[in-house]
Parts: structure tokens; C-alpha cells; sequence
């Protein structure tokens, strides 16, 4: 028994064999065919993934290929003789994981399992990650491997030769690394199982070889929907000034998902390349500039330096339809198409047929394929419309009627980053009910991308590595701490005040509100009733079930009554059973003008009680004369405000949010297109368009300089120096006595002017007096006028327990003092400060055991007025024992 390793081959080495000098195995007879014959040279059948289209005058036909398919498979039935005999997968251990037999007989598989883990246990260790091992015997050829902790083993006959069967290997150990993100372990094999055996049933089929291409069996196995867009760019000649903005959206569109397959075809050019070209003929000036592929560096590429040229529109349309059936046939998934044309240029009159005919035809093969389309119009302000214009905008919006297309008109770079930019989320419904209504969320917000951690420990020559660093958390007790605390032993835990209070997952589970899923109509109100800034979180959309007649029917009634009456309706809605939060909201109908387009309802989150917090605020009107401002003054500020509006009468709408994109995210990806290609690249500068994003528009300020010179003139502007006291905030909080006698004394202090007819002085709080000290402090907590009040409060109690204690006679005041003391440590667990009491102690201690009052110092400790520990307060520093033994420690005494 021998065996060796093998080089992996190129991907056409199935074709291009040589032979190999075959070790021979000591073992059984292999199984083979009656009609087995070892001379036989042909080759493999692969499957054949193209379709083709047939245009003429566009009167279209797409033959799809899987009868062709089927027609290959049954001719490689009839070639049993020459077939992969067994694909299995197993464990270190040598148990099987999975196991595909062809053409074996089931009574001498038991002997195959057995003979191939034996042949793994022999060669295996040590070896490394994806090395081929070769064992074979007469027409019988073994090829394995092992993959992180798996063994994979193929054997093969005749045809399926050492080389053969190492190309066979090659696919299936990338299908699984694609499931897997990575060479799996067993636990990693098992939860992918499923996924694994969909990818070898399409590699390897009835002992035959079907697929090999990586890409081409996620598809088919469906692990992710395919993506895929193709961009339909005129390079015509009135867009030629816009060329180069088109190239700078382009590429940076292409960062959005690493997965997305993207295809680019140009339509006006001089030379003319395409598959219908060659194929049928016609179709001239339209270059497919990339094909369909995920996209790389050379997508980007194919973007830059456009030709110039002119073509019609219909014919780059049918070149990119027929690039994504040739490349998806029928398999489903997001398919679109991305058409930036101005739709300038007359279309030829087609043989047969009309214009209109021609865009029916293409429109029912889109809505065959489920391809839609996004037609953005890019014509700039002050071009004048024509016939051929309008026709053009004629037959691109019967597009839209016969198919799912979107016409979107663009007269602005900036309006054209936003409409490319601006990505379709598929939605999903929230929530489906007995009146046969459908909730959707309206718009979905566009986060920032998560940036994961990278790590460079992997050796450069590692292919496979991926990069990623993996956190982990270990729990370890305080009074152990080199014992990890495992799982089970864990249970969370909430502060309470002081304490830490543990509530176990059971406990929540029992507590939990689990109310049934459903909408509730709870009652109308007046549409005026309901103010426009209570809506809370995102709007949702209630439409009703596509397709069903009486509920677009009962949908359509309702809205039309509430939007006579003018009323509203309340909602409870839950939408998952089980959800802990219920919404309650308000449902508005919007009635629709468009014939394609069914009534429908937005539901709009309204606040509880709780959630709603009332601000008063005093009128401008209550300020001094000297503080209000002109009349001129009012109408400058007045027409400053109108100047800002983005939509003024008369004029366009600027920066329309369908077709601004957001800058900062923009920034973003344009800067990560740029590090991909020069790591050590500064930030660059912005350009042209999110300028007009970020900045005012110049020709508003152009346009409105007189009134902003006016505002200048009519106000009175001085230098405002920096103060180097508090705030003027700080200023009406509450301060101590001698705090209060300093800012008399600042000049700053004595003029507060607009903040003191706005926020008047109230009644100063009551201080810490002699008759009830403690309620008093506890007074001066509870009223909380700022954020340092408690701060403040805490300070004053301190200095009036330091003069408590310093005033004593006899040591008669001890016991106020303590009293006091006891009621601050009270209030500083309570607040969270337990350093302000320990560091106050501290100092009474240092102050006062020098001078031999023991006595206090003893109270101290009986009346359990000590320390505060980290057992009562988290943030404290002290542990139990030290504050135990903290009023026992004698002074030392001084040299």
C-alpha cells in the first residue's frame, strides 16, 4: 500500500491530464461496470449555464437551459462505467459525518468506510491543512485531504483520475470553507450540515461532475439571494459635461456590499462589443464594459475615462436584460438594472411593430425574470423639451406601468449622487392581520457600518486566513480570583439603591408581559387632536394583502371616511407574540391619487404619560425694553429665517431628501475606496458635490447678500470677553454663605441681564440651621434645583458639623455632631458619594485625635458612624475591614 501527494492542478487541469505513474493498493477488488474500459479518452460534460436571447426587431424570446440541463444528465447516465464512485466526510475519530455512494453496491460499502478511515488513521497525521494525499489501484483512484478537523476522501474511476478527482476535491473544500467562513471544526461541519450536503449534491451528481465554479453553487444552493446590478450608463453627447461626476458616483457606488455582483454596459459609444452583437447582430454602439461579477478593483476600473458617443436607450436596456438571464436564467433573487441617461436622442423606428410594442416586450421578460429597473433622468435646469424628448419620457414611464421600474428626473450632480446612492432595503412585513392588512416600516434609517477588529498575525502566504479577532470573557470571583466562574453559576444582578439585588432568567421569564400578538382599534379622535411632535420612532405603513380584492376593497373605505371626517384612529398594536413593549399609536389614512398606487394608512408611535416631559418657558415679551429688540431689527431676523427656507416660492426645491445622501456616510465610503487603493492616503478635500451638501448654496447667499448686509448693519456687534468665572447657570444655582459673599463681590455678578428676566430668583433655600439640622439637609437634597445641589448640600452639612465639634463645650454638642453625621453617611450611600464621607472623616479624625477628643472618635464607632465600605457602596474604595478597624488605628506619635 502506498501513497503521495499531488500538486493541486490549474481549473481547466480536468482537460488537460498527463499521465501520472499510479501506486498500487493491496486491497479488494474495487467494484466496477461489465462495459468498464480502460482506454477510454473522452472528457468531462459540464453543465452548460448559458441562456440565450433572441431579438430581432424587439419581438424577444429567452429560452431558458434547464431542458438542456436534464438532456446533459441523461447522456452522462448512459457513461456509468466512468464516474465518481464515493464522496465522504469524516471525523478524526474515523466516524462518518456524510457520505454519498454511486454505484456501489450496499453490501461492499461497509467495506469501503472501513478501508478508506483506516487509510486516513495511516497518512493523515501530521499532515497538513488541505494536502493532498493519492492512493490508487488499477482504474481506481483515491484522493484525500483533511479540512481544519475533518477528513474528506473521493474516490473515482477511469475518467475520475488522480488529477481529475484533485480538481473534484478543490471545489468541494472551497464550497465548504464558503459555508463554513473558514476550515471547520466538527461542531462548525455539523451546525453547516445542511448547507454542506446542498453543496455537494450540486458539485457532485449521480457520481458525476457538475459544478466547480464557487460562485455558481451559492447561487444554486440559494445560501444568499444573488445581488446583482447592472449599470446602463449614455455616454451620449449632452452628457458628455457630466461624465466625470457619473464616474466618481459610479465608483464609490461599488463599496456599498463586498458581495454584489455589478455589470457595466455603455451605450453611445464608438465601438460596439456584445454578446447580441455577435450573436444576432445589430445592437451597435453598446460596449458591456464588465460583466456581471462581485466586485473588485477591476469594476472600479472599467469606470473610469468613459468613451463618448451616442446610441439609443431600448438597446443598452436589452443588452443588460439579456447579460442577468444569461448569467441567473431562472434562478430568483435582487436583479436590477441602473439606467443614467438624459433621453436626448431619437429611437430608430424598430421593422415590426411600434416603439411601444418593443418596450411591452422587454417589460414582460423583466417581469418574468423579476428584474426591475431604476431609470434616472439627468436633464439640467433651463433644457428645453422637444418631441423626442417627450417621447423618450413617454416610453421610459410605460416601463414603469408594464414592470417594476422607477423614473426618478435629476437636474443636479448632487441630485444624481443621492438617486444612485439611496438604497432599497427588500421590506419585510412587521405584522400581518385579520383584515388582511400588511405592516411594513415606510423608511428604515441607513446606520454607520460596523468596523470589526483586524489582526495581522496571520503569515501573508495564508490564503485562507480570515482575520478576525474573537473576544472572550471570563468571569472570576472577588473572594477568588484566579477561579473562572462558569456559566451556570453566573446570574445577573441589578443595583438597587446600596445593594445588588440577583434575578434569575426563570424569575425574569415569570414576571415578563407576554401580550398576545394583534391590533386593537381602540377609538377616532379629531386629526387635530393629535399634535405633530408627539409622533415618536419610525413610521409604518399599513397597506393591505396584495392581491386580495376585499381587503383592498375594506382598506379603501375606511381611509376614505376617516379623510372626510377629518378623524384618526388609535391603535394598540403587538406585533410578535410575546413582545415585552407594546405600541400605542396613531393610524392616519393617506388616500392615493395614482391609479397604480392603493390607499393606504401610516401608524405613528405615540408617547405614554411617562415619556412626556413639560418644559415651561417665559415669553420674550416679559424681558426689559432695553433687551427687546427694533422693529427693524425683528424684520432683518425675520427675513434672515426665510432666507434658510429650501423650498421658497417661486423656486425649486433644494437638496430634496429623496436625493440627498448622507454626507458622513458618504465621506466615509469614498475615503474607504480611496485607503483600498493607497493605504498611506490622507483625508481629501470635499468635492463639488457634497459641498453643496455640507455648505451654503452660493447662489442663495448671491441672491440674498442685500438682506444679510442688513442684518449686520442693524445689529450692533461687540467683542464678548472670555470670562474666567462660572457660568452664568452656575451662577443661579444655590451656593453657600460664604460662597454668595464672593460673587457680590465680582463684577461680573452684578449684571446678569437676559438670564435674570428670564429664569427671576427664586426664594433662597432654606440653609442648615440649629434648631433641626437634619431635616434641613435632607430638605436641601430633595429640592434639587441643578445638578450640583447635592454637592452643594453635602458641603454645607460638613461645615456645619466641623463647627459643631469646634464649638463644643464640655463635648455638650457630640451629640448633634453625631447625629449629623450619621444622617450625611445616610445620604451619601444613598447618592453614590461615599468618598465625599470617607475623605470628611478622614480630615475629623486627623483633626481632632491629636488633640485627645477620644471620646468622639468612640462615638464614632458605637453609633456605626464609620467609613463607608464597598459592601454598602460600589464606587467606594474601602473595604470592610478597613473601616472596621478605621477608628481604632492610634495617631503616631510625632518625633
Amino acid at each position: 500500500m502506498g501513497c503521495r501527494n499531488v500538486k493541486r492542478p490549474s481549473p481547466h487541469a480536468a482537460h488537460q491530464r498527463r499521465p501520472i505513474k499510479n501506486l498500487f493498493l493491496q486491497m479488494h477488488d474495487v467494484p466496477c461496470s461489465p462495459n468498464h474500459s480502460s482506454s477510454s479518452s473522452e472528457g468531462f460534460f459540464f453543465r452548460n449555464p448559458n441562456r440565450s436571447i433572441e431579438q430581432g426587431t424587439g419581438q424577444g424570446r429567452i429560452v431558458a437551459g434547464e431542458e438542456e440541463r436534464e438532456r446533459e444528465r441523461e447522456q452522462r447516465g448512459r457513461r456509468r462505467d466512468k464516474m465518481i464512485l464515493a464522496v465522504l466526510f469524516s471525523n478524526s475519530d474515523g466516524n462518518i459525518l456524510i457520505e454519498r455512494f454511486h454505484g456501489v453496491p450496499a453490501e461492499e460499502r461497509l467495506h469501503w468506510r472501513s478501508f478508506l478511515v483506516k487509510l486516513g488513521a495511516d497518512n493523515l497525521k501530521g499532515a497538513k491543512n488541505e494536502e493532498l494525499l493519492v492512493a490508487s489501484h488499477k482504474s481506481v483512484s483515491i484522493v484525500y485531504t483533511m479540512i481544519g478537523d475533518v477528513c474528506l476522501y473521493i474516490v473515482g474511476k477511469d475518467e475520475y483520475d488522480e488529477l481529475a478527482l484533485a480538481e473534484v476535491i478543490f471545489a468541494i473544500t472551497s464550497a465548504v470553507k464558503d459555508v463554513c467562513g473558514k476550515p471547520p471544526t466538527e461542531r462548525l461541519f455539523l451546525d453547516k450540515y445542511g448547507r454542506i450536503c446542498l453543496c455537494l449534491d450540486e458539485i457532485v451528481w449521480k457520481g458525476l461532475l457538475e459544478n466547480t465554479e464557487k460562485d455558481r453553487v451559492r447561487r444554486l444552493i440559494r445560501l444568499k439571494p444573488p445581488e446583482a446590478l447592472v449599470l446602463l450608463l449614455d455616454v451620449g453627447p449632452s452628457m458628455h459635461g457630466v461624465l466625470q461626476e457619473v464616474e466618481n458616483i459610479c465608483s464609490t457606488l461599488l463599496v456599498y456590499n463586498r458581495s454584489d455582483e455589478i455589470g457595466v454596459v455603455l451605450f453611445g459609444t464608438k465601438e460596439t462589443s456584445n454578446e447580441l452583437a455577435k450573436e444576432l447582430g445589430g445592437y451597435k454602439h453598446v460596449v458591456v464594459a464588465r460583466d456581471i461579477k462581485v466586485v473588485d478593483e477591476e469594476t472600479t476600473n472599467a469606470l473610469q475615462n468613459l468613451p463618448r458617443g451616442t446610441s439609443p436607450v431600448l438597446d443598452a436596456i436589452v443588452v443588460g436584460l439579456d447579460m442577468l438571464i444569461r448569467k441567473f436564467g431562472n434562478i430568483k433573487g435582487k436583479q436590477r438594472m441602473c439606467l443614467v441617461t438624459d433621453a436626448q436622442h431619437p429611437l430608430r423606428d424598430p421593422p415590426q411593430g411600434t416603439k411601444k410594442d418593443q418596450v411591452d416586450t422587454i417589460a414582460d421578460q423583466m417581469k418574468r425574470h423579476e428584474i426591475k429597473m431604476d431609470c434616472i433622468i439627468f436633464r439640467e435646469s433651463g433644457v428645453r423639451h422637444n418631441a423626442v424628448m417627450d417621447e423618450n419620457d413617454q416610453l421610459l414611464y410605460h416601463f414603469r406601468e408594464r414592470s417594476v421600474t422607477k423614473v426618478v428626473h435629476v437636474d443636479s450632480p448632487t441630485s444624481l449622487l443621492g438617486a444612485l446612492r439611496t438604497r432599497n432595503v427588500l421590506p419585510v412585513t412587521v405584522f400581518r392581520g385579520d383584515l388582511e392588512v400588511w405592516v411594513y416600516k415606510k423608511t428604515s434609517e441607513e446606520k454607520f457600518p460596523t468596523l470589526k477588529k483586524y489582526s495581522d498575525k496571520a503569515p501573508a502566504s495564508d490564503k485562507f486566513a480570515s482575520h478576525e479577532v474573537k473576544v472572550d470573557y471570563e468571569y472570576k470571583s472577588v473572594l477568588e480570583p484566579d477561579t473562572v466562574v462558569p456559566p451556570d453559576q453566573r446570574i445577573k444582578g441589578y443595583l438597587y439603591g446600596p445593594q445588588v439585588v440577583p434575578i434569575s432568567s426563570a424569575e425574569w421569564e415569570a414576571v415578563k408581559f407576554k401580550p398576545e400578538k394583534g391590533v386593537k382599534l381602540l377609538g377616532f379622535t379629531d386629526r387635530s387632536s393629535i399634535s405633530r411632535h408627539y409622533f415618536m420612532k419610525d413610521v409604518f405603513s399599513f397597506v393591505p394583502e396584495p392581491g386580495n380584492t376585499k381587503a383592498v376593497a375594506a382598506v379603501s373605505a375606511l381611509a376614505r371616511a376617516m379623510s372626510e371626517m377629518n378623524k384618526v384612529a388609535i391603535l394598540r398594536c403587538v406585533w410578535r407574540q410575546g413582545q415585552g413593549n407594546v405600541a400605542l399609536g396613531v393610524l392616519t389614512p393617506n388616500i392615493s391619487s395614482a391609479k397604480n398606487v392603493l390607499d393606504s394608512f401610516y401608524f405613528n408611535i405615540l408617547p405614554f404619560a411617562e415619556d412626556i416631559r413639560e418644559f415651561q418657558f417665559r415669553s420674550f415679551s416679559s424681558l426689559p425694553s432695553s433687551s427687546q429688540p427694533t422693529k427693524e431689527q425683528q424684520e432683518a431676523a425675520d427675513n434672515l429665517v426665510k432666507m434658510l427656507d429650501l423650498a421658497p416660492p417661486g423656486r425649486e426645491e433644494i437638496l430634496k431628501p429623496d436625493f440627498t445622501p448622507n454626507p458622513m456616510l458618504e465621506r466615509f465610503y469614498r475615503y474607504l475606496d480611496l485607503k483600498s487603493k493607497q493605504p498611506d492616503a490622507n483625508v481629501p478635500p470635499l468635492d463639488k458635490c457634497l459641498k453643496k451638501i455640507t455648505e451654503p448654496d452660493p447662489d442663495v447667499i448671491d441672491y440674498q447678500a442685500p438682506l444679510i448686509k442688513k442684518l449686520g448693519n442693524v445689529f450692533e456687534l461687540k467683542e464678548n470677553p472670555k470670562k474666567k468665572k462660572a457660568r452664568t447657570q452656575d451662577r443661579l444655582t444655590y451656593t453657600g454663605a460664604d460662597d454668595q459673599a464672593k460673587l457680590l463681590e465680582e463684577p461680573s455678578a452684578e449684571k446678569v441681564g437676559v438670564s435674570e428676566a428670564l429664569y427671576p430668583p427664586k426664594k433662597k433655600a432654606g440653609e442648615i440651621g440649629d434648631h433641626n439640622p437634619v431635616q434641613d439637609f435632607e430638605a436641601m437634597l430633595t429640592q434639587r434645583s441643578s445638578s450640583t445641589w447635592v454637592q452643594t448640600a453635602i458641603e454645607e452639612m460638613q461645615k456645619y458639623i466641623t463647627a459643631l465639634i469646634q464649638d463644643s463645650c464640655d463635648r455638650d454638642n457630640h451629640q448633634k455632631a453625631l447625629e449629623c453625621l450619621v444622617a450625611l453617611r445616610k445620604a451619601c450611600i444613598i447618592e453614590q458619594e461615599p468618598n465625599e464621607y470617607n475623605g470628611f472623616v478622614t480630615k475629623l479624625c486627623q483633626k481632632f485625635r491629636p488633640a485627645g477628643d477620644k471620646i468622639f472618635l468612640q462615638l464614632l464607632s458605637s453609633k456605626n458612624a464609620s467609613l463607608i465600605s464597598k459592601e454598602e457602596a460600589p464606587d467606594s474604595d474601602v473595604t470592610e475591614e478597613m473601616a472596621r478597624n478605621f477608628c481604632l488605628k492610634p495617631e503616631p506619635s510625632s518625633q
